[in-house]
């Protein structure tokens, strides 16, 4: 999502306004897949039920990869509610695993643990993905020789820098929003394949005898 609201709005033309509602199919997918999560549970188990939520995230995130590069928004926004319900379904199971594990006076411990997990996850995925992104960036980007030096630069720092330093350059702006576009493509694979490992670890990992009770919410 970091990447994806700066492709919205530098790659796509979107304004911030925008660049929020066509991100809501995720959040609204999110909140809904609550209603199934009991389900999953009672007809997999645990550990199987993780791992179809993370799958199911992984699957999203090369949707994603692939309709980037289309010039509508549509896909992407089937994208989105894909990746909602796989990461609803993972988060809402796994946090009533390590709820659930620990004894009720423990609880506001344990919580407090898998809340810490979750956002020290979601920095570390943007400081790891961040670097490779920029990396790819960087790399894709084809520079003519005759920019001044001021626009290499810009080209080279980001294509947010670009786009306010070189406004009067489309042409240069063209080629940044293309390697942008491409390093988002290649993370989201990247992460993707992330996905599938910890789907193949939740399987193996965490037990999966189906239960007769919905998870609590917390």
């Amino acid at each position: 999502m970091f990447f994806f609201s700066q492709h919205l709005q530098l790659v796509m033309g979107m304004t911030p306004f925008q660049a929020g509602l066509a991100e809501l199919p995720a959040t609204i997918a999110t909140i809904a897949v609550v209603g199934i999560v009991g389900y999953l549970l009672t007809r997999l188990g645990r550990g199987r039920a993780i791992a179809t939520g993370l799958g199911l995230s992984a699957l999203g995130l090369v949707g994603l990869a692939i309709t980037e590069g289309w010039s509508t928004y549509w896909g992407m926004g089937v994208s989105l509610a894909v990746i909602g319900l796989g990461v609803g379904a993972a988060m809402t199971l796994s946090t009533d695993a390590v709820v659930s594990a620990a004894p009720a006076e423990r609880a506001g411990a344990a919580a407090s643990i898998s809340e810490t997990a979750y956002e020290f996850g979601v920095a570390l995925g943007i400081a790891v993905l961040g670097t490779l992104h920029t990396v790819i960036y960087r790399a894709s980007l084809t520079i003519p020789e005759h920019v001044s030096d001021l626009e290499r630069a810009a080209l080279d720092d980001s294509l947010a820098t670009a786009t306010y330093q070189l406004p009067n350059s489309p042409n240069l702006l063209a080629e940044a929003q293309h390697a942008f576009t491409f390093g988002v493509q290649s993370v989201s694979l990247i992460a993707a394949a992330l996905l599938a490992i910890a789907a193949v670890v939740a399987i193996r990992v965490i037990p999966s005898v189906p239960e007769t009770t919905p998870p609590t919410p917390h």
